[in-house]
């Protein structure tokens, strides 16, 4: 196809001089910077805002363009023709450029470490406050008493120090895909296995394939919280959604963009209101 370039009357607050579609994907002329080139296989969604703004959503970056693009219509009947026609299924090359990097991230279940840690401290405290008893009720008893405080709350920690160790997860991320590791767990997913990749509601993040077995559920543990965040931008690039082609019509809804706590191909009936991107 011919290149299709729109103007946009209102770029210099954005730092867009001008846009332009084609066949192997969009193009943002800037003002300053260079061009930033969009490739099709990275436009994973493409909507209506209402009926004065187009979406387009990229891993890890949303394009909006309004009506003072010139010819807002016709821009996105070209790039929803250019995407029709255009080989959209992601390869290895595409998933190392949302990746990044490889990752390797150590963390844990941090709220079973608290549990433990809070069940600790509470054997330290009852057995403090016991030997503050012992040594009120008898003066001789006391030194007795400390002492066999300071030996349980040893006992106790190296017991406790098995079961936390064994909380650990080791998370590696790489452009072949997902790998989990445990005290009692080891489970792998290429990219193309993964069928669900959504937030639960205390924050872990569930990977899962077609099998019983074939899940991974990542603990909210602020260390693997990168490595969490490359596994959705890849996930959101390996998800097509449909093109919305027209306008919806007065007083529609728009279009809902993801909480976290849902699979990434859902939508709901919400407002959007990201931010302007060049």
């Amino acid at each position: 196809m011919t290149p299709q370039r729109f103007v946009d009357h209102a770029g210099w607050r954005r730092n867009r001089r001008a846009v332009r579609v084609e066949d192997d994907g969009l193009v943002i002329e800037q003002f300053f910077g260079g061009e930033v080139r969009v490739p099709w296989v990275d436009a994973i969604d493409l909507y209506w805002q209402g009926r004065d703004a187009v979406m387009v959503v990229t891993p890890g970056r949303v394009f909006r363009f309004d009506r003072r693009v010139e010819g807002l219509e016709t821009l996105v009947a070209a790039m929803v023709d250019a995407l029709s026609a255009a080989d959209v299924s992601p390869d290895d090359a595409d998933v190392r450029r949302w990746l990044g990097r490889d990752r390797r991230a150590e963390g844990m279940n941090c709220r079973e470490a608290r549990q433990a840690r809070l069940r600790l401290l509470l054997v330290f405290f009852v057995l403090t406050v016991g030997a503050a008893l012992g040594l009120w009720l008898e003066p001789l008893a006391g030194p007795v008493c400390a002492t066999l405080v300071w030996i349980l709350t040893f006992l106790e920690a190296f017991s406790l120090a098995r079961p936390l160790a064994g909380l650990r997860t080791v998370l590696d991320v790489t452009p072949s895909g997902v790998t989990l590791r445990d005290s009692e767990h080891f489970c792998r997913l290429s990219w193309h296995d993964i069928r669900q990749c959504y937030r639960r509601r205390n924050g872990d993040l569930l990977v899962s394939g077609e099998g019983r077995d074939d899940a991974i559920v990542v603990p909210n543990d602020p260390r693997l919280r990168d490595a969490m965040q490359a596994i959705e931008r890849v996930m959101m690039g390996m998800t097509r959604i449909v093109l919305a082609t027209a306008p919806p019509p007065p007083g529609a809804l728009s279009r809902a963009r993801l909480t976290g706590d849902e699979p990434l191909d859902d939508r709901g009936l919400s407002r959007v209101e990201p931010e302007d991107a060049p």
